[in-house]
C-alpha cells in the first residue's frame, strides 16, 4: 500500500491558540520524544544492569520487549497528538521491506569488504560461540530502530512538514553525523563521511513512508559490519561479533578505527543507493514541498 506524504501529518485538534502551539511541528517532535522515554529509559536500564551486557538470554528477549514498547509508545502518542492511524508503524508490508532492506544493507558491507579483502588487508583471526550471530541480530535490531524512529520517523518526519523533504535530507544528514561525535576516536572526517550515508536512510523512509526499509538497511549494514565481520562499528566496538578479524590498510580503504563508514567505498556505495532510491520518491512523487508551498 503506498502511503502518500500528506497523510502523515497530524490530524490533530487545531484552532485556538494553545491547539496550534501543541500541533507545530517542532513541538510535537518535543512530545513524541516524551511519549517514548519509557522505552529509552527501559532500554538504558536493562544494559547496564545485566552482565554480559550484549550478550544474555536476557539481552535477547529484552531487545524484542523494548521495539514493543517502541511501538505501543509511539502509537500512544499519535492517538493523543495527532489522532491519526499509525501508518508510519504500519505491519503492512513489514516482511517485504524489512528484508528487502536488510538484503541492501548487507550488500553494502559484503561489497565495500571484498574490495578490502583482495587488497589482501582483510584476515579473520578467530571465531566467537554461534550463539553471539543470535545475540547481535536483535541487540543491533534494537539499536537500529531506535535510532531510526528518533531520527526519521519523529525528527525528520516533522521537519519535513514544516521545511520539506531537501532540508530535511540535508539536516537530519547534519546532526545523524554530529551526534556520533561522542564515539571516543571520531573525526570531523568521520563525522562528514557518517553524514553522507545517511541519505540512505531518509531516502528509503521518504519512498515508503513507513519504518521497515530504512530501519532493514540500517539492521542490515551493523549487523554483518559488527555482529557478522567484527568491524568497528562508527568507531564502537562493545557489542557481539561473531568473527574476530583483524583490517588494516589505509584509512581511505578501510575506514581505520571509525570503520567502514568512513572508508571511501563505503560511503559512495551508500551515496548511490541514495540518490538510487531518492530518484525513485521523485517518479512516484514523494517527496514533500516546505511547508509555504503546500497546497
Amino acid at each position: 500500500m503506498k502511503i502518500a506524504p500528506s497523510q502523515l501529518f497530524s490530524k490533530g485538534d487545531r484552532g485556538n491558540k494553545r491547539n496550534n502551539f501543541l500541533q507545530f511541528p517542532l513541538i510535537r517532535i518535543f512530545l513524541a520524544l516524551i511519549f517514548i522515554l519509557p522505552a529509552i529509559i527501559s532500554f538504558n536500564y536493562l544494559y547496564k544492569n545485566i552482565e554480559p551486557r550484549w550478550t544474555t538470554f536476557l539481552g535477547d528477549v529484552g531487545a524484542i520487549i523494548i521495539i514493543m514498547l517502541y511501538y505501543l509508545c509511539y502509537t500512544m502518542y499519535l492517538k493523543f497528538v495527532e489522532k491519526r492511524p499509525n501508518f508510519e508503524l504500519s505491519l503492512q508490508n513489514f516482511f517485504n521491506e524489512t528484508g528487502l532492506g536488510f538484503i541492501v544493507g548487507t550488500v553494502l558491507v559484503f561489497l565495500t569488504t571484498l574490495f578490502i579483502f583482495f587488497r589482501g588487508t582483510f584476515q579473520i583471526i578467530s571465531t566467537n560461540p554461534d550463539e553471539f550471530l543470535i545475540h547481535a541480530f536483535l541487540i543491533f535490531a534494537l539499536l537500529a530502530f531506535t535510532e531510526d524512529l528518533i531520527f526519521r520517523v519523529i525528527i525528520f518526519r516533522l521537519l519535513e512538514e514544516l521545511i520539506g523533504s531537501w532540508l530535511s535530507i540535508l539536516f537530519i544528514a547534519a546532526i545523524f553525523g554530529i551526534v556520533h561525535l561522542v564515539h571516543e576516536p571520531a573525526t570531523i572526517i568521520s563525522t562528514i563521511a557518517i553524514a553522507l550515508q545517511d541519505i540512505v536512510l531518509s531516502a528509503a523512509f521518504i519512498l515508503t513512508r513507513r519504518i521497515w526499509l530504512c530501519w532493514g538497511i540500517h539492521w542490515g549494514w551493523n549487523y554483518t559490519q559488527d555482529g557478522i565481520l567484527g568491524m568497528p562499528n562508527s568507531g564502537v566496538e562493545l557489542l557481539p561479533s561473531w568473527l574476530n578479524t583483524e583490517v588494516s590498510g589505509p584509512i581511505w580503504l578501510t575506514g581505520g578505527n571509525i570503520g567502514i563508514e568512513q572508508s571511501v567505498l563505503g560511503v559512495l556505495l551508500n551515496i548511490i543507493a541514495g540518490f538510487i532510491i531518492i530518484k525513485i520518491s521523485i517518479n512516484r512523487g514523494q517527496l514533500l514541498k516546505p511547508s509555504w508551498r503546500h497546497k
